[in-house]
């Protein structure tokens, strides 16, 4: 197996997947929207959903001179909140933390869509563009020990239910590589038990692992948090990915839901776990 690190986005991953330059990879928002695309992409497991205290997906974090200031949901009103770009998961923490003040984008909270990469929320951080940033780490880390901003609010705080990353792959390698793909799957939950072992402490030797992959110093990656938390069993939650959905679909980022057998098939995951065991 050839591992590929790419720093594209989840839509850019798409094309890639769906004619077999790439046989598995980790999506997002774009999951709903493939299927109407002609994409045929199945996701196969989750990571799970976040556990507190551990390195999260995204933050929304707050300008240093207004934290005083925004300590709930609701101070959000009156605010400007940066919210990255439409259908992402910057998005989707800038919008439902903004629902679950009872506020109105447009009317109560100022949300903006102002950002094209990562880099561009260190600048708005800088020039102080917006009260509250969705920002991604190593970004949201570094910036706060600039002295730009404070994390705030972690994925796992504002959305618990979602699950934030998920493993995908393409029909036809399903279908003309089942064995390599269970087998992908039982090194997979091998590995994620393996790194659960951790209780979320850095080891040495995965401090090393994830500091040559990300390209960091490793105190840059023990400040973003713990280790990360895995699903033992890869558990695919239809309920979670219809909340997903179903958000997108009220945000207008998708014209209607889909049916989820659609872009999902778990067998895989359960043939690696008939032979590996349940936990």
């Amino acid at each position: 197996m050839q591992v590929t690190n790419n720093q594209g986005s989840s839509n850019a991953m798409l094309p890639l997947l769906a004619r077999g330059d790439i046989d598995a990879t980790n999506m997002t928002p774009a999951l709903y929207s493939q299927a109407q695309q002609g994409f045929d992409i199945r996701v196969v497991a989750s990571h799970g959903v976040e556990k507190q205290g551990r390195i999260t997906i995204a933050w929304l974090a707050v300008l240093k001179d207004r934290a005083a200031e925004i300590k709930e949901f609701a101070d959000l009103k009156g605010r400007t909140v940066e919210g990255g770009a439409p259908g992402t998961v910057f998005d989707l923490l800038a919008l439902q933390a903004v629902q679950q003040a009872n506020l109105v984008p447009g009317q109560d909270v100022n949300v903006t869509y102002r950002v094209r990469n990562t880099a561009d929320t260190l600048t708005l951080a800088q020039n102080k563009a917006a009260d509250v940033i969705a920002m991604v780490d190593p970004m949201a880390t570094q910036a706060e020990q600039q002295g730009l901003i404070v994390r705030w609010k972690t994925t796992g705080e504002v959305v618990p239910w979602y699950q934030p990353s998920l493993l995908a792959m393409s029909s036809k390698f399903l279908t003309d590589n089942r064995p390599a793909a269970v087998k992908f799957m039982e090194v997979y939950l091998v590995a994620a038990r393996e790194v659960n072992a951790t209780n979320g402490q850095w080891t040495p030797d995965l401090l090393a692992t994830a500091a040559r992959w990300n390209n960091l110093e490793p105190s840059i990656i023990t400040a973003q948090g713990g280790v990360v938390s895995f699903e033992p069993n890869a558990f695919l939650d239809p309920a979670s990915l219809d909340r997903s959905q179903q958000f997108w679909v009220q945000t207008n980022q998708l014209k209607q839901s889909v049916d989820l057998s659609q872009v999902t098939d778990v067998t895989p995951t359960q043939d690696a776990l008939a032979t590996l065991g349940k936990l």
